[in-house]
């Protein structure tokens, strides 16, 4: 490799000079520029810091904000922290970032002053990386090459780095043929052809070609021979900062040699001259074709194609107010046309450098004074603009003469010597007589060239007050005048008439606050008031005193809001109501009542206070939050919306009731801060793409991405940015999902619409201050999680769709629907083999009974069973004598074998041995015998008797041991005897 000098270099100061002589005070775009507004994101609305070192815009539209205390994430709400802290002490190598790039593989580049850091971001995982054997690990600039392999600048030199091998290479003398030794590098470039430009603190400017491999020095272009930091303009052109020594642009020949270079300094005599030599970043605005310089002192814009004259934007000491002062980052925000700064010390500044939508006119003044800029009523015709200002009457404005005129410098006005707000203004289609409705001095008559004539309620009987609101001329030529205290009218035909009071029935309507008064087709006059709702009556001026009124207000269920600020009738003939609360309604003349559009729309705020048309039929509505275009009105399937905001260019979101007008090609509306005027047609194509992302899903109350890495995995193998499906274990059935429209200007006025399938009927809708969907206890099962959202002009994204699969508990998994089934099945068998046993009890138990039976028929073919003996002679009388005595003493517990023998008057061994021969069992079994008979044939009389009392009754004084020897003597409890022992059989037995 071989250096490459061109000799002699021309720095051209002289065509320079000449350049700033002959270049025009005003570059192309200096109006958009010059008037920037810019909106700080700062510690005081959310930022951890200040100390902004790097901007940076990923493929997903996040701005990433590098400080010297760590990485934040921004979505126009809110960030997301990425540092070491006491809760991840090592997640970074360091928190001081100083520069971040990203990969096609979505992997994000961190370089800090120990090292440099991989984040992937569909993964969330981290590498750090530490160049082994460098001198120092102060990573400046990253550059990617390819996928796997990239440049990587730091305060002692330049290492190329393979990330599958993850191994470095130094560059050095020996590997770029002498070329470049080791240095600190401050800037990494890859231009527009493919070439890598690499810019040293004090080592000057270096090229290499990546197909020959050849390294380039450029020679010096300053004396500290600084190239601090490198940009290519859209144009190819390659522009060097040098560390305190201005800004350079190259020209460079075919093939990459210079051929000179201009130098862009600060001059202290020259305010247009760049704003300090200490030059942090640059970067171009692609709309205003402007280069912007971020220094040390504030923020500088020329033309990238003229540069030269500049606009200096600075904290003191400028016509231009910029928030803080250091800018060292300056991004281009392509999504959102926005420009982004990012300051050591101030935190972030973005500002909006599209062209403006709507012509302003912010400052309303003669050549008298400044007055107020509320505007309160407009009126347009081709010579001159009608302009209520509040507490200042009335101005004209000329087209011809661009200049303002206030009432008193108008002579027709010379004998009016103060007049209040004035709240609408009409010009007569007949005579082209002016009328002003003032708030509180009556009506003024305007004719060019004629003292102006004021009407109040004691000087005529057409006005019921002095307080007028509102004026409307019929398609007959009348003129209806509304007050706070009734109605006024003024006939074509001279005749003039007012009205205080309504009567409708026995009810009375007192003095309406009329807000504003239209007339239809069918020649019914509808009036807007802030007490009643609407009011509809017969436009007939003659009969005006005996009209009925027909009202519609909540009371009667036939309008939501009693408070209505403006009616208008649209080119189709339908009859639109703007309220305060509802916002806009439509009138159903089938069901005669006013049906709320507002939410079927999706309309912003809740006012709408005033309504035009334009030529294609879209009505434009002023709101609360912001003006609106609604196209095919009243076809609820085709309507469409549009939002404009402060972000395009509106001096205010609010709009004053009534003040608006529409004249030729023109709308013209009335805020708090001028008005604005705008062509509808030039904005029938204005919409843009909406870029709607995941910002974290919550599992349980914890955010999917602050998981331990085995449970997250388990959900999800990809952050909430990226996940197309998650699996939620089902003791993790609380989920929540939160969303962000990556918009910058007003993200608060961003809608959304989401919906879970198997869970919601329907959309469900929020808006930026609430950017969550929450779903708890959700069943187990399979869902669709649908999410929709707008940007702040209203224009909807696609429809993006999350699977959820909420996993079943484990007592609902298949193994244990398994195991359910094993354990029934076993419980089957268990009772059938009980019924079995049982059945086969009951069985052996008759048999046990027959076979007892036979057995003793057999043994006594001379003696029958013991309650039925049959005995030859003394035996049988000795035998019933036994038995008798027994039953005689059958309830005494305390008889036994030796009252037993003492009662039968014998010894007891005669009487043993007589009942062991005729009986076969001895005394003690004999009495039991006896005893347990005489149990069975109580319960075979009394089925419900208690054991215990059973027992009782035949002598026994423990139920439990004459349960057991009732078992012993019949193979069963008595219990199992009374359910299962037939009494034939027993009987038998007996």
């Amino acid at each position: 490799m071989k250096a490459l000098f061109v000799f002699p270099v021309r720095v051209c100061i002289s065509v320079h000079i000449l350049c700033l002589l002959i270049i025009p005070p005003l570059f192309a775009s200096k109006g958009i520029v010059s008037h920037l507004q810019f909106k700080e994101y700062s510690t005081l609305n959310g930022l951890p810091n200040n100390d902004v070192q790097t901007l940076f815009q990923d493929s997903n539209g996040f701005v990433w904000i590098g400080t010297k205390y760590g990485l934040f994430r921004y979505d126009g709400y809110g960030i997301q922290e990425i540092k070491s802290n006491l809760h991840n002490p090592s997640l970074l190598t360091s928190n001081n970032i100083q520069c971040i790039t990203e990969d096609k593989l979505n992997r994000l580049w961190i370089g800090t002053d120990n090292g440099f850091n991989v984040f992937n971001k569909k993964t969330r995982a981290i590498e750090k990386i530490i160049i082994p054997n460098a001198k120092s690990n102060n990573i400046a600039c990253i550059l990617i090459l390819d996928n796997d392999n990239a440049l990587i600048g730091t305060e002692n030199g330049l290492y190329r780095y393979q990330y599958s091998r993850q191994t470095f290479i130094e560059l050095t003398a020996k590997n770029t043929a002498g070329v470049f030794n080791p240095t600190t590098v401050k800037s990494l470039l890859k231009d527009s052809r493919g070439d890598v430009w690499i810019g040293t603190w004090a080592s000057g400017l270096y090229r290499l070609n990546p197909t020959t491999q050849k390294m380039y020095h450029y020679p010096p272009l300053n004396q500290q021979n600084s190239a601090h930091y490198i940009f290519e303009d859209s144009r190819g052109t390659i522009w060097v900062a040098g560390w305190s020594n201005g800004l350079h642009r190259l020209h460079l020949a075919a093939n990459r040699s210079l051929t000179g270079f201009d130098t862009f300094t600060h001059d202290a005599r020259n305010p247009n001259s760049l704003a300090d030599n200490l030059v942090y970043a640059i970067s171009e605005d692609p709309l205003t074709k402007t280069l912007w310089v971020g220094s040390s002192v504030g923020l500088s814009i020329t033309d990238a194609a003229n540069p030269g004259q500049f606009i200096n934007y600075q904290v003191h000491a400028s016509p231009h107010e910029l928030p803080a002062a250091e800018i060292d980052a300056v991004l281009y925000d392509a999504n959102n046309n926005k420009m982004w700064l990012g300051s050591l010390g101030g935190g972030v500044i973005h500002t909006n450098t599209s062209k403006p939508f709507f012509q302003n006119n912010m400052t309303i003044s003669s050549s008298r004074r400044v007055f107020a800029t509320s505007i309160y009523s407009l009126y347009v015709d081709q010579e001159d603009c009608w302009i209520g200002v509040e507490n200042h009457g009335v101005m004209r404005y000329s087209h011809d003469t661009d200049q303002y005129e206030e009432y008193n410098q108008i002579k027709e006005f010379s004998q009016i010597e103060s007049m209040s707000t004035v709240f609408d203004i009409l010009k007569d289609r007949r005579s082209h007589t002016i009328y002003f409705a003032s708030y509180s001095d009556g009506l003024y008559v305007y004719q060019k060239g004629k003292n102006v004539k004021n009407y109040r309620y004691t000087n005529c009987h057409f006005l019921p007050v002095n307080h007028l609101t509102a004026l409307h001329q019929d398609n007959k030529g009348n003129i209806w005048i509304a007050t706070k205290g009734g109605l006024g009218v003024m006939a074509p035909d001279g005749y003039r008439t007012s009205v205080a009071l309504f009567s409708i029935g026995i009810n009375k309507v007192a003095d309406p606050d009329i807000r504003d008064v239209i007339t239809d087709h069918q020649n019914h006059l509808w009036m807007a008031t802030s007490t009643q709702g609407i009011i509809r009556l017969e436009a007939n001026p003659r009969a005006l005193q005996q009209a009925k009124p027909h009202i519609y207000n909540p009371a009667r269920g036939t309008l939501s809001a009693k408070h209505v600020l403006c009616l208008f009738i649209d080119s189709k003939k339908q009859l639109w109501a703007g309220t305060e609360g509802s916002g806009l309604c439509l009138y159903d003349p089938s069901s005669d009542t006013f049906v709320d559009k507002h939410l079927a729309y999706n309309l912003p705020g809740d006012m709408v206070s005033s309504i035009e048309e334009d030529e294609s039929g879209n009505l434009w509505l002023g709101t609360n939050s912001g003006l609106v275009r609604v196209s095919s009105p009243g076809d609820d399937a085709a309507t469409r919306i549009r939002i404009f905001t402060t972000g395009d260019g509106l001096q205010d979101n609010y709009f004053i009731p009534n003040s608006s007008c529409h004249f030729q090609h023109k709308l013209y509306f009335g805020s708090t801060k001028g008005f604005i005027s705008f062509v509808p047609e030039e904005l029938k194509n204005v919409s843009q793409n909406v870029n709607l992302q995941l910002t974290e899903i919550y599992i349980r109350g914890r955010k999917l991405s602050q998981l331990p890495a085995d449970k997250r995995r388990k959900i999800s193998a990809y952050s909430s940015e990226f996940a197309e499906s998650i699996t939620v274990p089902f003791e993790y059935n609380d989920v929540r999902i939160e969303f962000a429209s990556l918009t910058y200007n007003n993200p608060l006025l961003n809608k959304y619409a989401y919906k879970l399938e198997n869970m919601d009927d329907d959309w469900k809708y929020t808006d930026g201050t609430h950017r969550l969907a929450e779903y708890n206890n959700l069943p187990s099962g399979n869902y669709r999680f649908l999410i929709k959202a707008t940007n702040e002009n209203g224009d909807w994204s696609d429809v993006r769709q999350l699977n959820i699969k909420v996993l079943s508990p484990w007592w609902a998994t298949w193994w244990a629907y398994t195991l359910y089934t094993f354990l029934l099945t076993l419980f089957a068998y268990y009772v059938w083999q009980d019924v079995k046993r049982r059945i086969t009890l009951k069985n052996s138990l008759r048999m046990h009974v027959m076979e007892t039976y036979n057995k003793n028929e057999k043994e006594r073919k001379m003696v029958v069973e013991v309650d039925n003996i049959r005995v030859p002679g003394s035996d049988e009388l000795f035998l019933e004598q036994a038995i008798d005595c027994v039953k005689k003493h059958m309830t005494d517990s305390e008889f036994g074998v030796s009252e037993f023998v003492e009662a039968m008057s014998t010894s007891k061994t005669t009487l043993y041995t007589r009942l062991k021969e005729l009986t076969g069992m001895n005394l003690s079994g004999f009495i039991q015998s006896i005893r347990l008979k005489a149990a069975c044939q109580i319960m075979q009389e009394q089925p419900g008797i208690r054991i215990s009392d059973l027992a009782y009754a035949v002598g026994f004084n423990d139920p439990k041991y004459f349960s057991r020897c009732f078992k012993n003597n019949y193979g069963m409890q008595p219990k199992e005897y009374l359910k299962r022992y037939q009494p034939k059989t027993e009987r038998e037995v007996l």
